[in-house]
């Protein structure tokens, strides 16, 4: 059969309220989700085994370590119990560490890809459970709709923003930061919790700052 194409798109957190770091060393937040229409693109189509290529304006940057589509393909088809296999492209027009949930949004990608592939015909709500596993920013890029997020931000509701369609400028400064490290740098200080989207706030911005001036 032809190819199956998806969209990874690029995820907005509208405000990144940080409440506490807890026992397992995950933060609980509050955060409200949001996605572009453009993102990365990956492609799929019935193979003996797994595999996944790379190409596009940012495939450099992304090594030759694991990758978070292909370990979302091999979940899937452990979870499912399928013998099949798929041939993956990942097309990277995203900059990778940069908060815009790539890699989550690459594995979201390929679940909802190889879902269709398969013929597995799942419904997101059967996929989540996997993409929890997998990260905690790729169960919201699963559905790639406004959502309130809390716990580790993969508690999820959908929100009613009352947005619309809007224009938005991305501005990426080639400088990757790191998660977990940006994390690592957050003071410790409980602002409160996000009540008002328009009055939120992200607590990571200053110690982003500080690993990239």
């Amino acid at each position: 059969m032809s190819h199956l194409v998806e969209t990874a798109y690029a995820k907005l957190n509208l405000a990144l309220h940080v409440r506490e770091r807890m026992s397992d060393g995950y933060h609980r937040v509050e955060t409200l989700f949001v996605f572009c229409e453009d993102g990365d693109e990956v492609r799929a189509e019935s193979a003996n085994d797994l595999s996944l290529e790379i190409s596009g304006p940012f495939a450099a940057e992304l090594g030759s370590g694991s990758n978070l589509a292909l370990d979302a393909t091999a979940a899937l088809r452990e979870a499912s119990g399928t013998t099949s296999g798929a041939r993956l492209e990942l097309i990277k027009n995203l900059p990778v560490s940069s908060g815009i949930g790539g890699g989550s949004a690459d594995a979201a990608a390929a679940l909802r890809l190889l879902n269709r592939l398969w013929g597995l015909n799942w419904p997101n709500e059967r996929l989540e459970p996997i993409a929890r596993e997998l990260g905690a920013d790729v169960a919201p890029c699963l559905y790639s709709q406004p959502m309130r997020g809390e716990g580790r931000g993969d508690q999820l509701v959908e929100a009613d923003l009352g947005l619309g369609r809007h224009p938005v400028l991305l501005i990426n400064p080639r400088t990757t930061l790191s998660t977990a490290d940006v994390f690592a740098r957050w003071d410790g200080a409980d602002r409160g919790p996000l009540v008002n989207w328009r009055d939120g706030r992200n607590d990571l911005e200053q110690p982003a700052a500080e690993l990239a001036p």
